[in-house]
């Protein structure tokens, strides 16, 4: 056990099951975990996706995100010379959910539809559809309300990521009427990504050694996977 007396702040980005909350998620068992291995205390927040990206962008003080990647970042634009990252722990994919009667095959199937997206992901739906592709852009604030909606036929579509959409309970008992298919290049890798400072590369060094004890005991898959409890 290495003695550690900072605590760093760690912004998650609400995704179910993943971060429910700055006390539940797979993701929250994570850290508890290496915090457990390795004493570094963590100040766990939840915040939108846009709020983190402003975080990173300004750059003015030492926090981590777990969650993200500079992969992600780079393809928004933003700067990423200030920022170090560990491996990558998870992969998830964007796809696109629609009512079964009124299936969405493909992206160009959304040109002048409307597309309701969830939990600040506004800003990721736009640069994931091609500028050929105009779409109407309407917000819930949960997963449920979204899939409530589509079924509805309410809207045309909506905006997801897998697996979290795969492991939701509502999804599950409505799936015989939904369609859904994953958007084309929507591949993108979670890691811990943080400001590039001495103490926080001590910090990524020392989760990348974290997991990979957790790939090497097979335990890794119990964090990135949904169980239910």
């Amino acid at each position: 056990m290495h003695a550690e007396e900072a605590v760093t702040e760690l912004y998650l980005h609400q995704v179910p099951y993943y971060m429910d909350s700055p006390e539940n998620g797979t993701y929250v068992d994570l850290m508890q975990g290496f915090t457990e291995q390795f004493g570094h205390q963590f100040d766990l927040k939840m915040a939108s996706s846009e709020r983190i990206e402003k975080l990173l962008v300004l750059g003015v003080k030492e926090f981590c995100s777990l969650g993200f990647s500079v992969e992600l970042a780079a393809s928004e634009g933003l700067p990423t010379g200030h920022l170090v990252e560990s491996q990558s722990f998870n992969r998830i994919h964007t796809s696109i959910l629609s009512h079964k009667n009124l299936p969405i095959n493909r992206v160009n199937d959304l040109h002048q539809r409307v597309l309701v997206v969830y939990h600040g992901n506004v800003k990721d739906a736009e640069e994931r559809l091609p500028e050929r592709v105009e779409v109407s852009i309407v917000t819930v604030s949960s997963l449920d309300a979204l899939i409530k909606v589509v079924i509805n036929q309410r809207v045309d579509a909506g905006f997801v990521t897998s697996p979290d959409i795969l492991m939701s309970p509502y999804y599950k008992q409505e799936q015989s009427q939904l369609h859904l298919v994953d958007l084309p290049n929507s591949n993108r890798r979670e890691s811990l990504v943080c400001f590039n400072s001495p103490k926080l590369r001590l910090l990524v060094k020392r989760f990348d050694q974290y997991l990979e004890t957790l790939r090497q005991s097979d335990e890794l898959k119990q964090y990135i996977e949904y169980k239910a409890r």
